[in-house]
């Protein structure tokens, strides 16, 4: 029971320390960068034209923040 209890422990601070570095190393610009191109191209392929993000964050509780997003249309106008 003592070994079972100390297993779950583990798992669960481990679980929390991932997450928790996740949050952190999306706080790098690179990262930032790389987040926002891989989700200005899911966008921008099933709108079928040019989207850009500046800026995305991690919060607590899977919420995430992006910000300075830009959308053309199809004429290539900014909306």
């Amino acid at each position: 029971m003592k070994t079972l209890k100390r297993i779950i422990n583990w798992t669960v601070w481990s679980l929390l320390a991932l997450y928790l570095l996740l949050m952190a190393a999306t706080r790098l610009p690179f990262c930032q960068h790389f987040i926002g191109n891989q989700i200005a191209s899911s966008i921008g392929d099933r709108l079928g034209t040019h989207v850009s993000v500046g800026r995305v964050d991690l919060g607590l509780l899977n919420r995430v923040i992006i910000d300075d997003v830009s959308i053309l249309d199809q004429q290539n106008k900014r909306m």
